[in-house]
């Protein structure tokens, strides 16, 4: 818990779910803060000078979009900040003041913020210029031109303000005809939606819909993020165009066009698949379709399927019901795989080096059992392989050697997989080195 809400903020922000960013130069020691490690080499290190090692740089320093005034300093992560800087804000004076004290600033949403911490008792009330009204005439406010607006109405002015200055107030908006295949944003010009694909989806192929396009095909939305299947018998709806074009293409009115032997009833319906009656429902690791044999993951919540065993066993290892690995360490994203975080760092944060942080690794197996032996120190996964490396290898010597090379071992498997490897063309056979005396000991 925290006294104040810019102590909240900086502790999601630097702190909250992150790893730690500064280490001791002489030890072990990780902390979130430079502070922290600072305290802990003046305990711990007071003889020695203060080392600190940054792990990872946080993503305000490595803004690379500066602010080209030679008497601003400011620095942007993308070009949308940078370019709203220079156009409302940069060597400008500020456009809007709380109604209640001195403060201004030349966004909204810092005065809507502002108003909110400092008079959290008070409606929210704005002074706006001249220039950020269209329907009022100004009224006077000590030595400047203020308007008094409320909240909402300032919000309007604010967001149809570019509207007011590049077309006349009588006429009226165009209906958006084109659509971002990405998000929600609409446009009456291509030009628009490009600016916007490229500013807010930079790593990814521009797409771009005509919204005449989609009403010819498919019922407009209905509400955010649902468009309706046409055929008066089905009305299903889908949260894009692409996935009720598909279902409209291959699903609607037409019969399943796979068949699938053994796959349990709970699953058919997922994949559309037909149940032969004749098999058994026991669920396998791998079903007959159409197109080929197609390998299910071992999960029985799962339902992915894959076309050879590899990536099934991958994705069974690595994947399935597994936490995120990969962490963003300029923003706090993360996934599961390494090609997600340089999609999204190319994406999102377009200019700047590429920077994660791997949370865990999978192949690294806990080994708690240690031999005994202060000769040997070998760890094992689970007490019963540390009995049979007690019992048969531990400071004996090798018992099987292969008869075809000099390789020895103390453990029969061993010598059959060497040989399946090293002489793939020969059938098995192994010496046994042991005395016929002390195999009776056995």
């Amino acid at each position: 818990m925290f006294k104040n809400e810019d102590s909240l903020r900086i502790h999601l922000k630097y702190i909250c779910n992150k790893p730690p960013r500064f280490k001791c130069g002489y030890c072990e020691y990780k902390a979130p803060r430079i502070s922290n490690v600072k305290i802990h080499s003046s305990n711990i290190h007071k003889d020695s000078p203060l080392n600190i090692i940054e792990l990872y740089k946080t993503a305000a320093e490595f803004a690379s979009f500066v602010c080209p005034n030679e008497n601003c300093e400011k620095k942007y992560k993308i070009k949308y900040d940078l370019n709203k800087h220079l156009k409302y804000e940069c060597g400008k004076a500020p456009c809007f003041k709380c109604f209640y004290c001195d403060f201004q600033n030349s966004f909204i949403g810092r005065i809507n913020t502002h108003c909110r911490l400092k008079h959290p008792d008070q409606e929210i009330r704005y002074l706006a210029t001249n220039a950020y009204n269209f329907e009022r005439t100004p009224r006077t406010f000590g030595s400047a031109d203020w308007i008094l607006l409320s909240a909402q109405k300032l919000q309007e002015s604010f967001q149809n303000r570019e509207k007011f200055e590049k077309t006349p107030t009588e006429q009226l908006p165009a209906a958006p005809r084109y659509h971002c295949g990405y998000c929600d944003y609409k446009s009456p010009r291509l030009s628009s939606v490009k600016n916007h694909a490229s500013q807010k989806h930079g790593g990814m192929k521009t797409n771009i819909l005509s919204i005449t396009q989609l009403t010819a095909k498919i019922t407009p939305k209905l509400s955010a993020g649902t468009y309706q299947c046409p055929n008066e018998n089905c009305k299903k709806r889908y949260k894009t165009a692409a996935d009720c074009r598909a279902h409209i293409k291959y699903e609607c009115g037409k019969p399943p066009r796979f068949k699938c032997f053994g796959v349990p009833a709970e699953r058919a319906g997922k994949w559309n698949l037909q149940l032969d009656p004749g098999r058994s429902t026991n669920f396998p690791h791998s079903i007959n379709t159409a197109s080929g044999i197609r390998y299910v993951c071992t999960n029985a919540n799962c339902k992915s399927m894959f076309k050879n065993k590899c990536d099934r066993n991958v994705h069974s290892r690595y994947y399935c019901n597994k936490p995120p690995r990969f962490m963003c360490t300029h923003c706090g994203y993360r996934t599961l795989k390494k090609d997600t975080i340089k999609q999204h760092t190319r994406s999102k944060h377009s200019g700047m080096e590429l920077s994660f942080v791997e949370l865990y690794n999978p192949t690294v197996v806990k080994r708690n059992y240690v031999c005994p032996e202060p000769t040997c120190g070998k760890r094992y996964k689970s007490r019963a392989i540390l009995s049979t490396h007690l019992k048969y290898e531990c400071g004996k010597p090798a018992r099987y050697m292969c008869a075809y090379c000099d390789f020895k071992n103390c453990i029969k498997s061993r010598v059959r997989s060497h040989c399946s490897r090293a002489h793939p063309d020969r059938d098995f056979q192994c010496v046994d080195l042991l005395p016929e005396t002390i195999k009776n000991d056995f």
